[in-house]
């Protein structure tokens, strides 16, 4: 299978409303990482940036790692009308994360850094 057509499949599950929300979160995230990484369609900030989010509200708690990573400026650039790093938003993401280890040491270096 190409990645078009997994992106296909993959959205149509994302859409699919009796789809279990893990599931649909998994997706999300999937989605916005290929959306990050240019892989299998054109890099696409804004998009990866909201499939983030929305996998984070599905209840996939490890995209606020990744959403966090955005709003801190690691990945390098930035979507249209955003100014990054913001360390609020960064924050705001990594708590979103519970108790993911990986959401807690950042937040611990972002604390680290504004003392």
């Amino acid at each position: 299978m190409d990645y078009e057509t997994g992106h296909v499949i993959l959205g149509d599950v994302l859409k699919d409303d009796t789809a279990s929300e893990p599931l649909r979160g998994l997706v999300a995230a999937a989605l916005a990482d290929s959306a990050r990484l240019g892989r299998g369609m054109d890099a696409d900030l804004e998009m990866a940036k909201d499939m983030y989010a929305t996998a984070l509200e599905l209840g996939h708690r490890s995209a606020a790692y990744n959403l966090g990573l955005y709003w801190e400026g690691h990945w390098d650039r930035s979507a249209p009308g955003d100014v990054v790093p913001d360390s609020a938003k960064a924050t705001q993401a990594y708590k979103r994360g519970g108790s993911n280890a990986k959401c807690a040491a950042r937040l611990d270096a972002l604390r680290a850094r504004s003392r």
